[in-house]
């Protein structure tokens, strides 16, 4: 089940979903080209490429919020709870919280970096400068 939808938006423009493990391929015909990714209420800051490339770019696009945080922090937020009405040990229903917390706060409060858009590799060499191309 996917929890996460992204959008890749060229330019302003052209929208294409993002499907997760699939590559997208885009064709563009001139520069700069302006990338961001969004699923509706979060967007990434704007990627710029700006140089003419003839290796194929590979994009990397990243949420600090996944589909396994999210199901991993539900899952031991679940245990804890099951712990606690087991022993009604209050710790355990303190520990309980703290994974949703954490997503509220990488959700709502820290919103500006929960997704990225990076360069991941061009033409099989790893690039060390994710930030400009």
């Amino acid at each position: 089940m996917r929890v996460l939808r992204l959008w890749v938006v060229i330019d302003d423009k052209n929208v294409f979903d993002l499907i997760e493990e699939k590559p997208l391929m885009i064709e563009v015909d001139h520069l700069p080209i302006k990338i961001t990714a969004n699923n509706g209420y979060h967007s990434s800051k704007p990627f710029y490429i700006r140089k003419p490339i003839i290796a194929p770019l590979y994009i990397e696009i990243g949420c600090t919020a996944d589909n396994g945080l999210l199901w991993g922090g539900i899952l031991l937020s679940i245990l804890f709870f099951i712990l606690f009405f087991a022993t009604e040990f209050l710790f355990f229903l303190v520990f309980a919280n703290f994974p949703l917390f954490y997503l509220v706060y990488r959700f709502f409060i820290k919103h500006k970096e929960f997704i990225t858009v990076s360069v991941l590799k061009i033409d099989n060499q790893k690039n060390t400068n994710k930030n400009q191309q």
